[in-house]
């Protein structure tokens, strides 16, 4: 536990450090990010499976369709109606897509473990499911509460 606080403060620090002020380009950035993300799910997925010659549904199924649509599409449509907002505009979008992008982050992690232990413990029930999916549950709901917090602000900024 100790090693896991000291690395998410040395990817806070470092963020603060190089990226510094939340920019419109920032936008773009987290969306080739989540891009980049999908892809590596998905090539992940055909290999790992393939090795294990594990031919079922599973989670890890999904893991490139979920990073490509909320991730990389959403974030690009995000970007484009955002192209035309000056600097305290953007940064008042801060914090709902940290949050959107957060819960996006959390929830495929948690498709990725489910997905592994599916095919690597083929169908044996060696852990709590439930409690697997209760986290997941709150990934998406992270999730959905960043992205209807955002497309809020987006509507306030340009029609109010």
């Amino acid at each position: 536990m100790p090693k896991t606080a000291a690395y998410l403060a040395i990817v806070v620090l470092g963020y603060r450090y190089f990226v510094g002020e939340f920019k419109h380009k920032n936008i773009l950035g987290m969306a080739f990010a989540n891009l980049i993300m999908g892809l590596i799910g998905g090539v992940f997925y055909r290999e790992f499976t393939k090795f294990y010659g594990y031919t079922k549904p599973s989670h890890l199924s999904i893991v490139h369709v979920h990073s490509l649509v909320l991730g990389f599409i959403v974030m690009l449509i995000i970007y484009m109606l955002t192209k035309g907002y000056k600097k305290n505009q953007i940064q008042s979008l801060k914090k709902p897509i940290y949050i959107f992008e957060a819960g996006i982050i959390f929830t495929i992690t948690n498709m990725m473990v489910i997905g592994i232990y599916e095919v690597v413990g083929l169908g044996e029930q060696t852990i709590n499911r439930a409690a697997i999916d209760g986290i997941s549950g709150l990934g998406h709901i992270t999730l959905a509460v960043g992205l209807v917090w955002t497309i809020i602000k987006i509507y306030k900024e340009d029609y109010m």
